[in-house]
């Protein structure tokens, strides 16, 4: 009994192998009729198209003299922080005239959210930006992250080290930051 239920385990094993897929050494190629499913069609829909949309409006924050403008924008559906971030270095067309305090993504290495507070590593070559474009610049920063679900307050570090940012007021905040502070530039 069991030499026949061992046998007919390795028929089953031999008979899946045997209508397994074949091996080819080269790839060929098929006749237009011979491929299925529309495939050749340039109208038909990309197989691998997510269900879900694939762009999402986020509110991104811009600057217009010594305002900070939020715009709604789309970008890649549920992007990072990062890429919220990365998509300030180019203002949109409409409305005209915004432009942005953040001139390279490079100045933002990393952006990390905990317990509703958005951690922002910059770069060191940060510290170079002068007094009133690093105020322009937190601002549009603190404006375009609060606006994320679950960021309420921005926190920033210099090359890994807490560093105090300017206010609107132009006092300096030991702490996090929220979009409050900067009030009175947020049209």
């Amino acid at each position: 009994m069991r030499t026949a239920r061992v046998a007919l385990a390795c028929a089953v094993v031999l008979v899946a192998i045997g209508c397994g897929v074949p091996v080819e050494r080269s790839a060929r190629t098929e006749a237009d009729g011979a491929v299925p499913y529309a495939l050749l069609d340039p109208d038909a829909p990309p197989l691998l198209r997510p269900t879900a949309e694939t762009t999402a409006d986020v509110e991104l924050c811009f600057v217009a003299g010594r305002m900070v403008v939020p715009v709604a924008q789309p970008i890649e559906a549920s992007p990072s922080p990062l890429d919220v971030v990365g998509a300030l270095v180019s203002p949109p067309r409409e409305p005209a005239g915004l432009t942005t305090a953040l001139p390279d993504v490079a100045l933002v290495l990393a952006v990390d959210v905990r317990a509703g507070v958005a951690q922002v590593d910059l770069a060191p070559a940060a510290a170079a930006v002068g007094s009133d474009a690093q105020v322009m610049l937190v601002a549009q920063l603190v404006c375009t992250l609060t606006a994320l679900p679950g960021v309420g307050q921005v926190a920033f570090r210099l090359d890994g080290v807490p560093v105090q940012v300017p206010r609107s007021d132009g006092s300096l905040a030991p702490a996090p930051v929220a979009r409050d502070d900067y009030a009175g530039m947020i049209a």
